[in-house]
């Protein structure tokens, strides 16, 4: 097969065989190019009964991913170490005295591994699962304990605010007699002031006329008569005037 070569060319000229540029390129019946060393090795494996048993593998995909970046060869072993694919010269450089295994027998190792790792995340899983459920159940639990704190909360504002209301009316209802009974005071009071004033503005009309008279007998006894009944009674009532 061909040689390992540089940076790959365009793939009209690569091999598909060996995924490298021609190396003497020849052409099948059929319209097909390939290196001639490629056509030679795999033409017995058609013919020759003994290789006729022979697996032959589809061409390696995404060759650039298992190329070693370094040194641009094919990354056939695994270190340990860094826990990284590395080509047959990275033990000399950069991996040098490091834990190094081929890659197949790492991969074999993974793969056998593989069960328990599957089986240990299904058991995180159910874990997370469980945990889950849990928190879930805990907050509908703390949302249904919420709703009834606030209506406990409600019921009892809600008598507070009852009871308020209740001492508020009795309070409204002790200031409402207690101003009624001043007003009917007052109304009496201010009924008993008028009657008086109506008097008192009767008795200034006949003193008046009484003022008239020539008749001194007649005048004195009109006189201290009216003055005096009028004016005890004006002083009693003037005692009184605050309601």
């Amino acid at each position: 097969m061909a040689a390992a070569s540089g940076p790959r060319s365009d793939d009209r000229f690569l091999c598909s065989v060996c995924l490298d540029v021609f190396n003497q390129p020849v052409s099948t019946p059929c319209g097909h190019n390939f290196c001639s060393t490629c056509i030679l090795h795999l033409e017995p494996h058609q013919r020759v009964a003994g290789l006729k048993s022979h697996k032959l593998l589809e061409p390696v995909k995404n060759l650039d991913d298992k190329l070693c970046k370094t040194h641009n060869k094919i990354t056939e072993l695994y270190c340990r170490t860094d826990q990284a694919c590395i080509c047959v010269l990275c033990i000399y450089t950069d991996h040098k005295s490091h834990c190094i295994v081929p890659l197949k027998e790492e991969y074999e190792t993974a793969m056998a591994k593989k069960d328990e790792a599957i089986t240990n995340m299904l058991g995180l899983v159910q874990s997370q699962s469980e945990k889950i459920a849990e928190v879930e159940n805990s907050l509908d639990d703390y949302q249904k304990k919420t709703e009834n704190e606030k209506e406990a909360c409600t019921q009892v504002f809600t008598g507070l605010i009852g009871s308020i209301r209740r001492s508020q009316a009795d309070l409204n209802g002790v200031i409402e007699e207690r101003h009624k009974a001043m007003k009917q005071k007052a109304e009496g009071f201010l009924r008993q002031l008028k009657e008086e004033k109506t008097e008192l503005e009767s008795r200034i009309s006949q003193l008046q006329q009484l003022s008239q008279s020539e008749d001194h007998h007649h005048f004195l006894q009109k006189w201290m008569h009216t003055l005096s009944s009028r004016m005890r009674g004006l002083v009693f009532s003037a005692d009184r005037a605050d309601p």
